[in-house]
């Protein structure tokens, strides 16, 4: 502790408790000014119904900051900074183990008392288990920004409780993040609470999962709620401001927000299609929000190239396999052909088929793009070939990540039928899969194909040809928030 300025630190990386009444475990307090530090990365604890985990006050001015990265219990706190009421930012933070397990308990809290900024961050596992406890706390009273975070693990167990809290009494912006696990799992709880008193907007980003609802109050500013895809609430959504804004990022939603005395509800999905109704009742007026994720549509049409494209391909493989040359050989590339199609052929081999295997009248086998036998050559070919690929997608806007797998087969046929003229067939089958990231949505297919195809070698003209169609079966799967 400093009286008359300087910075105060307190700091345990070992065992440390603080079991008597009022106990408070690891303190650092500044009087006229200078900055307080109090940390702790071993064992600590203040067991008793009112104790105090880990403090760091200023009492005039200076920044005050808290932490936890180790093991942390508190009564009445677990983490607290509080910051003086002539400047200064405070800090609280947990990357550990903390608790504050008396009624009333806070397990984060964040306070600043003269314009300064609140931070509370938890990144770590955090809990409230008292009832009317809150689990991250962060306040301003006489103006700045209050900002409550959470990317970890998050609880208010008892009744009564607020999992994640943000408020400011005279101006400035409270907002309420959540990218982890948050809950509010007592009986009248609510999961993410956004307040503002006096001006300024109330906010709440979620992006992980929440259980016990969202509560959004600005009184002269704006209430605004953020879905970013992957997230997901459990319980009801209140909002009221001057106006009520709701924003998606991605994803499927359907959403119910209930709106009382505040101005109109504005929905942006950031270009993806949504449909949005409003019906009143009494005072308040209840709004649905549904929202379709673009991605599968925007993509539709490249999932199919890619099979088609592969499938092309895979005739490619067979005519590169042809020999050219009138009474030439069936199979393989002749060492010593110099035609013109043998040149085009070895131009567009780059990509060798999975599997390509050929059999013949006589019963004498030959595997891959081997040179051409003595005479007599093979009248007739079969032969059977595979391809699979995995094609990705960036994100882009509206359109999220997602990639596409694609797989399949053929068996074929074809014999000369004279001199300058060979004449195939071929069916075959395969599938894909385009999965949009988090699981937004699935679409597996199924392909069935099949064809005719030949070539007419004429001394040193070519021309190959092929004609095919298939069909297509769809299964969607789409999961929302």
């Amino acid at each position: 502790m400093t009286q008359n300025g300087g910075a105060a630190t307190a700091s345990n990386s070992g065992s440390n408790a603080a079991n008597g009444a009022l106990g408070v475990g690891i303190e650092a307090r500044t009087g006229i000014s200078g900055d307080a530090t109090a940390s702790n990365s071993g064992v600590n604890a203040a067991n008793v119904i009112n104790g105090i985990g880990i403090v760091a006050v200023t009492a005039t001015v200076g920044n005050a900051t808290a932490s936890n990265s180790g093991a942390n219990t508190g009564g009445l706190e677990g983490i607290v900074a509080s910051a003086g009421g002539f400047g200064g930012d405070a800090t609280a933070s947990n990357s550990g183990t903390n608790a504050a397990n008396g009624p009333n308990g806070i397990g984060i809290e964040a306070v600043t008392n003269g314009g300064g900024t609140a931070t509370a961050n938890n990144s770590g596992s955090n809990a409230a288990n008292g009832s009317g406890g809150i689990g991250i706390f962060a306040q301003t009273t006489v103006g700045g920004s209050a900002t409550a975070n959470n990317s970890g693990s998050n609880a208010a167990n008892g009744p009564n409780g607020i999992g994640i809290a943000a408020l400011t009494q005279n101006g400035g912006n409270a907002t309420a993040i959540n990218s982890g696990s948050n809950a509010a799992n007592g009986p009248g709880g609510i999961g993410i609470f956004a307040s503002t008193l006096n001006g300024g907007d109330a906010a709440v980003i979620n992006s992980g999962t929440t259980t016990g609802g969202v509560s959004i109050s600005a009184t002269g500013g704006n209430a605004i709620l953020t879905d970013i895809v992957g997230a997901r609430i459990v319980g009801a959504i209140e909002m009221t401001g001057t106006s009520q804004m709701v924003n998606f990022a991605g994803g499927n939603w359907l959403l119910t927000i209930n709106t009382s005395g505040g101005g109109p509800t504005i929905v942006n999905a950031g270009g993806a299609p949504f449909v949005s109704s409003s019906t009143t009742v009494g005072k308040s007026t209840i709004t649905q929000v549904a929202v379709l994720d673009p991605t599968v549509f925007a993509l539709a049409d490249r999932s199919v190239a890619n099979f088609t494209g592969d499938l092309s391909q895979l005739l490619q493989d067979r005519f590169a396999a042809m020999s050219s040359g009138a009474g030439g050989g069936a199979l393989g590339f002749a060492p010593n052909d110099s035609s013109v199609a043998a040149s085009a052929q070895a131009a567009f081999a780059g990509i060798p088929s999975v599997a390509m295997s050929y059999a013949s009248s006589n019963q004498r086998p030959i595997l891959g793009k081997a040179p051409p036998p003595a005479a007599p050559y093979y009248d007739t070919t079969v032969w059977a070939s595979g391809f699979g690929g995995v094609r990705q997608q960036h994100a882009d806007g509206a359109v999220l990540s997602a990639h596409d797998t694609a797989f399949g087969g053929a068996l074929g046929i074809d014999r000369r039928v004279s001199g300058e003229l060979r004449l195939g067939a071929f069916v075959g089958a395969g599938g894909s899969r385009e999965q949009v990231e988090l699981d937004v949505q699935r679409v597996d297919s199924t392909y069935v194909f099949g064809g005719v195809y030949g070539r007419f070698d004429w001394v040193t003209q070519y021309f190959d040809f092929a004609l095919y169609g298939g069909g297509i079966d769809n299964k969607s799967t789409r999961h929302r928030q």
